[in-house]
């Protein structure tokens, strides 16, 4: 591993665990087995550092979902997109390029709010352009009732997702675990076709 790729990785730990305020310049440097000085031989400040970790996660996060929704192809909607849910939280709790992501993009620091919501839009987008295809084939499959648009159901979708950032961050467990539980079968309600009964998408 270079040394900027363990500058990296140990700045993607310490901002996901400490947030941007909390992050020591010196301990994300001592934990890249270099000095504080020699830092800034890669980035010439804090918020340099931080700003150039966004798109190395987002694209590694798109790359992990990607590689879930291959694996799970052939399953019904309604189990894939609950599944996905899960991988979230999962990911959040044992992963510090996605708690990096959603602790970063819920409050960055205000000086750089700007820079980093862009980012992250740009993400949301990606993620959003990723899942499309999976509702437009269920609506070709009848999956999805008649009078319920794809962007539409993927839009709310991301909307249960956004709920559960939240959560994640500020409720802890056994309200992340309600949120989850009370909206998601409401969800699934409101978008599908409930007289296919379960059909399953070949």
């Amino acid at each position: 591993m270079t040394t900027i790729e363990k500058i990296r990785q140990s700045a993607i730990r310490h901002f996901a665990r400490e947030g941007y305020d909390g992050a020591s310049l010196a301990a994300i440097a001592g934990d890249a087995g270099i000095k504080k000085q020699s830092l800034y031989t890669y980035f010439k400040n804090k918020d340099e550092l931080f700003l150039q970790m966004f798109p190395d996660v987002f694209q590694n996060e798109l790359q992990h979902i990607t590689g879930q929704l291959e694996n799970r192809s052939g399953s019904h909607l309604k189990e894939l997109l609950f599944s996905l849910l899960q991988t979230f939280i999962r990911r959040y709790q044992t992963c510090d390029s996605t708690r990096f992501l959603i602790r970063s993009s819920l409050y960055p620091p205000e000086h750089l709010k700007e820079a980093a919501l862009h980012h992250f839009y740009n993400y949301w987008d990606q993620l959003e352009a990723l899942l499309l295809p999976l509702f437009r084939e269920s609506k070709r499959q009848d999956v999805l009732a008649s009078d319920i648009q794809e962007e539409t159901a993927v839009s709310a979708y991301l909307g249960i997702l956004d709920s559960i950032y939240i959560e994640m961050v500020y409720g802890g467990e056994i309200r992340l675990q309600k949120r989850l539980e009370t909206s998601w079968p409401v969800y699934w309600r409101g978008i599908s076709n409930r007289n296919l009964g379960g059909k399953k998408i070949e």
